[in-house]
């Protein structure tokens, strides 16, 4: 069963700020190396959510929040429903999307914001945190001025930002991915435990850039364990059960 918790009534979804809209998604796993054991995750997920939103997913440990926020990046392939996107002014259906096309709207539309650095090895901070801009078209020099603002604000020490990150601390892994995942003007942002690994500052740092993305018309879906971080984001909770 889902429902909502409306913490901001006078929020009108429209058709002109509508930004997702997911309806009867259902998601099962298949485990193969038990004999085919099926394991259903998610029933009937109705959810949509629009520009200036902060939607912050809540449940108990277990109950697919994580396997939500993956289907809608295309991470996991939804077994049956539908969870559509606006991208480039027209609405994408990610559970029908070819390959191709989620690659698109990844670029463009799409951010993620997860607990875990995906590194490439030997590529530096700075080109890493740089690359998306790259890839929607901006010069190399343009784009690793972004990225040495990001990294300035996220307080990673210069003498990081030449070196690969794998080596790095937990907490700095998680300010480059933030870097690298928030350093484009995405209108739709999804966020896994984002403030997991930080300390207090750091926390209110991505607190703040997160605000600004919504303020600036990005709809925002979230899982926070914080209740502080939840309090100070959630325009709305989703109760997932």
């Amino acid at each position: 069963m889902m429902n909502f918790r409306d913490m901001n009534p006078d929020m009108n979804q429209t058709a002109e700020t509508m930004r997702i809209q997911i309806a009867q998604l259902c998601k099962t796993f298949t485990l193969h190396l038990q004999g085919g054991l099926r394991l259903p995750i998610l029933s009937n997920v109705d959810l949509s959510v629009s520009a200036k939103e902060c939607v912050v997913i809540h449940a108990p440990s277990g109950a697919g929040k994580s396997t939500l926020l993956r289907c809608m990046y295309a991470n996991y392939r939804a077994t049956s429903g539908s969870i559509k996107v606006l991208h480039a002014g027209h609405w994408v259906d990610l559970v029908q999307a070819s390959a191709q096309e989620i690659i698109a709207v990844r670029h463009q539309s799409l951010g993620f914001v997860t607990q875990f650095l995906r590194v490439i090895p030997r590529v530096h901070t700075l080109d890493l945190v740089a690359e998306p801009l790259m890839t929607r078209g901006m010069s190399a020099q343009d784009a690793r001025l972004r990225a040495e603002a990001m990294l300035v604000r996220l307080r990673l020490p210069m003498r990081l930002w030449l070196l690969p990150p794998a080596t790095f601390s937990g907490g700095e892994q998680q300010r480059v991915n933030i870097a690298r995942s928030m350093i484009c003007d995405y209108p739709i942002l999804l966020l896994d435990e984002p403030t997991a690994s930080l300390d207090e500052s750091n926390r209110d740092t991505v607190l703040e850039m997160m605000n600004e993305a919504r303020e600036r018309g990005a709809a925002l879906v979230g899982i926070f364990h914080d209740p502080a971080v939840r309090r100070a984001m959630a325009t709305r909770v989703f109760e997932l059960s």
